[in-house]
This record gives structure tokens, sequence and C-alpha cells, in this order.
């Protein structure tokens, strides 16, 4: 993943209480997005994600639930930035209170666990001039020996035959 994405998931989605909300062009599965925003509740700053949440009552039942938004696919981010980022997503986070509660129609979107909507593309470009990740690359022990046997095969008997 190249690029920054927001991921929410709210308990006011009507009849249903919990839905993830989502851009049209995520690039995340379904179990990613779970994954990222079960992690972000315990810890709403990890390796490649920035949330924030706040806590909401649910429309129908009046239980008190959590909502978060996440920003994925952020990079390593200076004590500056990841203040601006906090700042954007705290807004962004009273955009998506009125998205859930205003523009929705949980009657129709609801009946789906992940509802797409364009307005989180929209605030997507409010965060493009932060870092985005990029994974620390990664070789297995097999991989290094494969290489490392390559390398040396003119000192290896049964390779340089």
């Amino acid at each position: 993943m190249n690029r920054l994405q927001l991921v929410a998931e709210t308990p006011r989605a009507g009849l249903w209480n919990h839905r993830f909300v989502i851009t049209p062009h995520v690039s995340l599965s379904e179990r990613e997005i779970v994954k990222v925003i079960t992690r972000a509740r315990h810890n709403p700053y990890g390796d490649n994600y920035l949330a924030v949440s706040s806590k909401t009552a649910q429309m129908r039942a009046g239980r008190i639930g959590r909502e978060i938004l996440v920003l994925v696919g952020l990079g390593e981010l200076s004590s500056e930035q990841h203040e601006q980022a906090v700042q954007l997503l705290k807004k962004k986070s009273f955009e998506l209170a009125r998205l859930v509660t205003q523009t929705i129609d949980w009657e129709i979107e609801g009946k789906q666990l992940f509802v797409v909507r364009s307005e989180l593309a929209k605030w997507e470009k409010d965060f493009r001039h932060f870092p985005t990740f990029k994974p620390k690359k990664q070789i297995s022990l097999m991989r290094w020996w494969l290489d490392k046997l390559i390398t040396n095969s003119s000192n290896n008997p049964i390779l340089s035959r």
C-alpha cells in the first residue's frame, strides 16, 4: 500500500448498530480493515496508522459505543506532523459524526457490513502531504541462505560443476 486511506467504524448504524465506513477505492481487504480498526481501538498510533475515537450513544439502543476513524498507510511522522495529523483526524471525526447521523440512510445502506462512501475519499485528500508507510524489507532465512549459496557458487564444489 503506497497511499493513505481512511476507514471508520461507527456504532450508530441504525438498526444494525456497528458498521464499517470505507472509501470506494479502498485497497485493504475486509479482514485487514477489521484488523487495523481492532488494533487502533487499543493503540491509536501504530506502525502504519493513526486513529481518533470517541464514545457515542447508539441511535436505537442508547448503549455507549466507540466511533473510530483511522488513517491507514501512514509513514513515520515528526512530532509536529503527528500533532497536525491528529488534529486533522479529530476535525474529520466531526464530519464522520454528521455523515453517520444525518447523511447515510441506514435502512438502505446498513444492510452491508462495509458501507462505501465517497466522502471519505474526499477527506483523504486533506492528508496527502503526510508521508506514506514503506515496509521494512524483510528477508526469510531460506532466501538469505539461497542468496548466499548462489553468490558463493564458485567456491561450492557442487554448484561449480
